[in-house]
C-alpha cells in the first residue's frame, strides 16, 4: 500500500513494513467458482444481485414479466386527494395503499380511480380492469344495500370461489376468477384492506411472477402482555416485534380498529391469534408474521428482501 512507503527520490521507494505473501491479491474464483450457482429460479433481484450479474459478465438474464394489477376503490363516500371533503366523506387511501403494496411485491399497479355506488359505473370500470393480469377492488363486498361488487362481477361472468373469511380484520372478502384473471374483492376499511392483501393477494401475486418464496417470514416470539378476544375468528394483531439477546419479543400496538391506519404505520408484524382461543398470557410463545416496508418506527430491523426484478431460470 502506498501509505506504507516513502519516496526517496524519483527512482527509489522505501518500504516501511514487510508484506505477507498473498496480501492484497484477488485470486480467481474467490467470489464464485466456475460452475457455481449464483441464483435459483424465482430469486428476486436487488442491487447486490444486479452487481453479481455484472461481476460475472452477464449483461442479460431471463426474468418473469411483472404482473399488472388493476386497483378499484368503491363507494360514494370516497373523495380523491386534492378535493374538498363533504359530510360523511373520507379520502381514498385504499388505492394508494394497494398501489404501494403491489409495487413492493414487484407488480405494476393500474389505478382505476373510484367507482360510485352505481352498478353501471362499477361495471364500466371493472371492464377497464380486464386489461390487467389481476383485479383488486376495495369496499362493496359486504351485505349492505350498496355493496354491489359481487353482483356486478357475477353479471360480468365472474366465478366466485369464496366469500367471507373467519378472520379479523378482513372478514368480508371475496375471491373469484373473471375471464381467467384472479379477482380479489377486499374490504373497505383501510387496515382490513392492507391485511387482506398481505395474507391473500401478495402470495398470489408472487406466485404469478414466479417467485420461489411466496410468504412472509414467520417466527415464534414471546408475548410481552396478555391479549383477549372472542373465539369465533382468527385475529391478526398489529404489533412491533424486536430481536434482542437471541430472543424475539412482541407487543401489540394500541388501537386495533380496522379504520386506524396509524396502527399499520407503527407495526412491523402481525401476531397470529388462533381462532378458537380467547386468551394469551404474558410470556406466551406466539406465532408472528413479519412485515416489510416503511413500517416499524423504532423497531429492530427485520429480515427483508427488497423489491426488484424476478429471475426466471437458474443463473450460473
Amino acid at each position: 500500500m502506498v501509505e506504507l512507503t516513502e519516496r526517496d527520490n524519483d527512482d527509489e521507494v522505501r518500504i516501511l513494513k514487510s508484506v505477507p505473501e498473498g496480501e492484497a491479491v484477488r485470486r480467481p474464483g474467490e467470489d464464485v467458482g466456475a460452475g457455481e450457482k449464483i441464483f435459483s429460479a424465482g430469486s428476486r433481484l436487488g442491487p447486490a444481485s444486479i452487481a453479481m450479474l455484472a461481476g460475472v459478465g452477464r449483461p442479460q438474464v431471463y426474468v418473469v414479466q411483472r404482473a399488472r394489477v388493476a386497483i378499484l376503490s368503491t363507494g360514494d363516500e370516497l373523495v380523491e386527494l386534492g378535493q374538498e371533503l363533504g359530510p360523511g366523506q373520507i379520502f381514498n387511501s385504499n388505492s394508494y395503499a394497494l398501489a404501494a403494496q403491489v409495487r413492493e411485491a414487484s407488480g405494476e399497479p393500474l389505478v382505476l380511480g373510484i367507482a360510485r355506488d352505481d352498478a353501471g359505473d362499477l361495471e364500466e370500470r371493472l371492464r377497464d380492469g380486464l386489461a390487467a393480469d389481476m383485479v383488486l377492488t376495495s369496499g362493496g363486498v359486504s351485505v349492505g344495500d350498496f355493496d354491489l361488487v359481487k353482483s356486478t362481477l357475477g353479471d360480468l361472468g365472474n366465478e366466485m370461489h369464496f366469500w367471507r373469511v373467519r378472520m379479523k380484520p378482513g372478514k368480508p372478502m371475496a375471491f373469484g376468477t373473471l375471464q381467467g384473471r384472479p379477482v380479489f374483492g377486499l374490504p373497505g376499511n383501510p387496515v382490513s384492506t392492507m391485511v387482506s392483501f398481505e395474507l391473500f393477494v401478495r402470495p398470489a401475486l408472487m406466485k404469478m411472477q414466479g417467485v420461489a418464496g411466496l410468504h412472509r417470514p414467520r417466527i415464534a416470539a414471546k408475548l410481552l402482555h396478555p391479549l383477549h378476544k372472542s373465539p369465533e375468528r382468527r385475529h391478526y394483531v398489529r404489533a412491533v416485534a424486536s430481536f434482542k439477546d437471541g430472543e424475539w419479543t412482541v407487543n401489540a400496538v394500541e388501537a386495533q380498529g380496522s379504520n386506524i391506519i396509524h396502527s399499520m404505520v407503527r407495526a412491523n408484524s402481525l401476531i397470529v391469534f388462533p381462532e378458537f382461543e380467547s386468551d394469551l398470557e404474558a410470556g406466551s410463545q406466539v406465532q408472528v408474521l413479519l412485515l416489510e416496508g416503511e413500517s416499524a418506527l423504532g423497531a429492530q430491523p427485520l429480515p427483508a428482501a427488497g423489491p426488484g426484478s424476478l429471475v426466471s431460470p437458474e443463473a450460473k
